[in-house]
C-alpha cells in the first residue's frame, strides 16, 4: 500500500475529497486524479463507494467521522471500515480512531482548519498526516501575503503523511 500511494501521490499530487455521489463520479471520470477522499457515505453504502473506487483504479480514504452510523461508535468504526471495505486508510479527528489505526496499521489523516508548527506528539499518537488548510487560524487578509509559506508547510505535512505510508508492511 505505501508504495502504491506515494507512486499514485508523485504521479498525480493532486488528492480529491468528494462530499457526495456527483462529486464522486467526477472524481471516477478524472483521469488525472489518483487519490480520493471520501466524506461521505453511512454503513450500509461505504463499501460500495469504496469498491467503486478501487474499480476505477483509485486509492480511497474515508473520513470515518463523517460516515452516517460509525460518527457514536468507538473503535469497532475502524475495524469496521479496515476489515468490510477496501479502503486504504482513514481520516478522522477522534483519538480513539487513531489509537485504532494505529494498532491495526491503517494510515491516518487528519484534516484541521489550522494547526501549530510542531505536531510530533500527533504523529507520535498515531496520525499519519496532518493536513491544515492553513497552519495556524487567521483571517484571510493575513492568510494571503504568507501563501508560499503556507503550501511548503501543507508540502511537508504531505511528505510525512508519504514516509509513514512507506514504512508500513
Amino acid at each position: 500500500m505505501e508504495q502504491k500511494f506515494y507512486d499514485a501521490v508523485a504521479a498525480s499530487p493532486v488528492i480529491a475529497a468528494v462530499k457526495n455521489m456527483e462529486g464522486l463520479e467526477q472524481c471516477l471520470a478524472t483521469d488525472t486524479i489518483q487519490v480520493v477522499f471520501l466524506l461521505f457515505g453511512d454503513i450500509c453504502s461505504i463499501g460500495n463507494i469504496v469498491a467503486r473506487v478501487k474499480q476505477a483504479g483509485k486509492l480511497a480514504m474515508v473520513h470515518a467521522d463523517l460516515v452516517t452510523g460509525l460518527s457514536g461508535s468507538k473503535e469497532i468504526a475502524v475495524d469496521f471500515l479496515h476489515s468490510a471495505t477496501q479502503t486504504d486508510g482513514i481520516i478522522s479527528t477522534r483519538q480513539s480512531f487513531i489509537r485504532r489505526a494505529k494498532e491495526l496499521g491503517v494510515p491516518v489523516a487528519a484534516l484541521v482548519g489550522g494547526s501549530e508548527p510542531s505536531m510530533e506528539a500527533a504523529y507520535a499518537a498515531g496520525v499519519s498526516g496532518i493536513f491544515p488548510i492553513n497552519p495556524y487560524p487567521a483571517p484571510l487578509q493575513e492568510v494571503m501575503p504568507r501563501c508560499g509559506e503556507h503550501l511548503a508547510f501543507a508540502a511537508r505535512n504531505l511528505l510525512h503523511f508519504v514516509e509513514s505510508l512507506r514504512k508500513m508492511p
